[in-house]
Formats: structure tokens, C-alpha cells, sequence
């Protein structure tokens, strides 16, 4: 606009995405079932969900108040896969597994969920007032991993195995947040609005190698092939940077139209949840009977970073001429 008011209404993005991914070898469903199994199973499940939301504002004027409306963008996502080997389900169960192949019940769930959101506000004016309305960036993902070798499910189940077990799940989520507002003029009152930017993250891997489920269970693992590993890993980022600018420089001309406060605010906050869990034998709820002859590897890994950029930025010079109004900034990380 090269003169008048000008009013520019609120931008809202909202992204949201979801991934799921579930791979069973055997399952017996409802009812009591027996299971024989001498061959081999692979299973591998890698979901990925991966959303963005930008929203950009520019309002520029010659002559005239500005008054720009807020920014909001909003990307959340979520990943979740689940691998099982044999799932006895509902039940009392019969579970008997031998495979000449080592191992004989292989599993591996990848997820991956990514969430970025960057909210831009700016705003400028010659002469008059300047208002750049708040930019907010919020992100949130959850990644969700698990496998199970051998599942009794519910009821009670008796599981004999013999075969060995390879179970890996690995969890990555990853959020970024970016606020950013900008105001800037030669004449009048600066207000940069409020750059906010809230980032979550929620990662969690489980590997069990027999699990009994509810009931009362009884898992015998023996056999020279009966070894088990386990292995999870769980990590999760969340980066939040919010920024504001507020300017005001002032020269002979526009010096005549009188001073002006200049001022700015910043808040950036992320969190990050990383929790990994490694099982061999689980005989879960109920009176479990376990009996073990064969060796057992489980490890767990979980790592979770957060880190928070805010910067305010003010300023208020004049050119040949002394500047007027005063000068005000925050930040919060």
C-alpha cells in the first residue's frame, strides 16, 4: 500500500500426518489355537510420517499504520509399527516353534516421524506505526516401535521354543520449530509480535524375544538354537528457535512526525522423550512359569536432545538526527 491502513487478517497451517505398519507372521486369532511352526519368519515394518507447515506474511507500506495478524503453523505427525513373529491371540494357546535356520523368527520395525513448522511474520512502514502480529510455530511427533518374537497374547498360553530370535526395534522422532516477526519502520511506534516456538518429541522402541502376554503362562526357551537377542533404540530431537526484530531508524524528514517505542518479545520452548525397553523372557500379568536353557542378549538404547534458540533484537538510531521513544526487549528460552 503506498498510503492508508492496512489490517491483514490471521494465517493458520495445519499439517498432520500418520503412518502405521504392522506385520504378523503367524496368528491364531481368537479361540484356543495350536501353533507349529519349523519354518522360517522375517518380518520387517518401517512406517514414516513426515509433515511441514509454513505460513509467510509480508505487509509493507509508504505511508500509513500497519497492523499484521498473527501466524500460526502447526505440524504434527506420528509413526508407529509393530512386527510379530507368532501372535497366539485370544485364547488359551498351544505355541510350539523349531526351524532348522538360525534364527528361525527374525523382526525389525524402523519408524521414523518428522515434524517441521516455520511461521514468518514481517512488517514495515515509512511512516506511521507498525504492529507485526505474533508468529507461532508448534510441532509435535511421536515414533512408536516394537517387535515380539513369540506372543502368547491373552489366556493361558503354553509357548515351546526352540528356534533362535532376533528382534530389533528402532525409534527416530524429530521436531523443528521456527517462529520468526519483523518490524520495522522510520516513523512512529515498532511492535514486533511475540515469536513463539513449541516443539515436542516422543520416541519409544521395544524388542521383546517371547512374551506370555495376560494369564497365567508357562514359556519354556531350550536348545542349542534357542538363543534370543533383543535390541531397541529410541531418539528423539526437538529444535525451537523463535526470533523478533523490532527497528525503527529515523532521519531529518521523518523526525518531524515525532518518536516512537520500539519493542519485541521471544519465547522458545522444546521437550524430548526418548525411552527404550529390551526383554528376552516376559512373562507379562498373571502366575508365569519360565524356564530358560539358552542364552539371552538384550540391549537398550535411548538418547533424547531439546534445544531452544530465542533472540530479541531491538533497535532505535537516528541518521543526523537524535532518536526519540524507548527501547524494549525480551526472550525466553
Amino acid at each position: 500500500s503506498l498510503s492508508g491502513t492496512i489490517e491483514t487478517g490471521s494465517a493458520i497451517i495445519d499439517s498432520r500426518t500418520q503412518a502405521e505398519a504392522i506385520g504378523v507372521g503367524i496368528s491364531g486369532g481368537g479361540d484356543n489355537d495350536s501353533i507349529l511352526n519349523s519354518g522360517h519368519i522375517g518380518i520387517v515394518a518401517t512406517p514414516g510420517a513426515t509433515a511441514v507447515a509454513a505460513d509467510l506474511s509480508v505487509t509493507v507500506s509508504e505511508e500509513g499504520d500497519i497492523t499484521s495478524g498473527a501466524g500460526v503453523s502447526d505440524a504434527s505427525t506420528l509413526a508407529a509399527g509393530n512386527a510379530v513373529g507368532i501372535d497366539g491371540g485370544d485364547g488359551d494357546d498351544t505355541i510350539f516353534t523349531a526351524s532348522a535356520e538360525s534364527p528361525g523368527i527374525e523382526l525389525l520395525t524402523i519408524s521414523n516421524a518428522t515434524g517441521v513448522a516455520v511461521s514468518l511474520n514481517v512488517a514495515g512502514s515509512l511512516s506511521g506505526g507498525v504492529d507485526a502480529g505474533d508468529s507461532i510455530s508448534t510441532a509435535r511427533t511421536v515414533s512408536d516401535a516394537e517387535v515380539t518374537g513369540v506372543s502368547g497374547g491373552s489366556g493361558n498360553d503354553h509357548v515351546t521354543n526352540l528356534s533362535g530370535i532376533a528382534s530389533t526395534s528402532i525409534a527416530n522422532s524429530t521436531a523443528v520449530g521456527v517462529g520468526l516477526s519483523a518490524a520495522l519502520n522510520m516513523g512512529g511506534d515498532v511492535t514486533a509480535g511475540g515469536a513463539v516456538s513449541d516443539t515436542r518429541t516422543d520416541a519409544s522402541a521395544i524388542a521383546t524375544g517371547i512374551g506370555g502376554g495376560t494369564g497365567d503362562d508357562r514359556i519354556d526357551n531350550t536348545g542349542p538354537a534357542a538363543g534370543i537377542a533383543t535390541t531397541s533404540a529410541a531418539t528423539g530431537t526437538a529444535v525451537g528457535v523463535a526470533l523478533s526484530v523490532s527497528g525503527r531508524i529515523a532521519t531529518e524528514e521523518t523526525a518531524a512526525n515525532g518518536g516512537g517505542d520500539v519493542s519485541g518479545a521471544v519465547v522458545s520452548d522444546s521437550g524430548a522423550f526418548a525411552g527404550a525397553r529390551s526383554v528376552g523372557l516376559d512373562g507379562d500379568s498373571g502366575s508365569d512359569q519360565i524356564s530358560n536353557q539358552a542364552a539371552i542378549i538384550s540391549g537398550a538404547t535411548a538418547l533424547g536432545i531439546a534445544v531452544d534458540v530465542g533472540l530479541s533484537g531491538a533497535f532505535n538510531v537516528g541518521i543526523e538526527v537524535a532518536p526519540e521513544g524507548d527501547v524494549t526487549g525480551m526472550a525466553l528460552s
